[in-house]
């Protein structure tokens, strides 16, 4: 289990990862992200995209939407020490057109001199509705 200190952190951090999403401020992700952490995209065939670097770019060049919404976190509870934790959420976005789309996200975290950061993610869709 993980416990509430750690659990409050990744949740700051994950909130402020999603604003910097939504106000596109790809220099700001490495406030969120690892340094040698990864993102990936091979369900929307861009590969696995490891380092900032390569994560600041696979964000601001896919589509994007208006409003990411992240919600119902789960942690397995940390490892190696107390430095990596496994976990999920759900998300909730709002595209241009005003369609919404669901899904969830399967995490590393690891825990860096800054504190908490996104090591790995995977985003897996569920189900995208159109707006009425």
């Amino acid at each position: 289990m993980i416990n509430s200190e750690d659990y409050n952190q990744i949740l700051q951090v994950d909130a402020h990862f999603v604003h910097l999403m939504d106000r596109k401020a790809w220099d700001r992700l490495g406030e969120a992200w690892a340094e040698d952490g990864g993102y990936d995209g091979r369900a929307s065939g861009r590969g696995l995209n490891v380092g900032l670097a390569a994560v600041r770019e696979y964000l601001s060049t896919s589509r994007q939407p208006l409003v990411h919404i992240h919600t119902n976190y789960d942690f397995d509870g940390l490892e190696e020490g107390g430095t990596i934790a496994r976990g999920r959420c759900r998300y909730l976005v709002v595209w241009p057109d005003h369609s919404v789309s669901t899904g969830y996200t399967e995490d590393v975290w690891k825990k860096t001199p800054q504190g908490w950061r996104i090591y790995r993610r995977v985003s897996t869709p569920i189900t995208q509705a159109t707006s009425a």
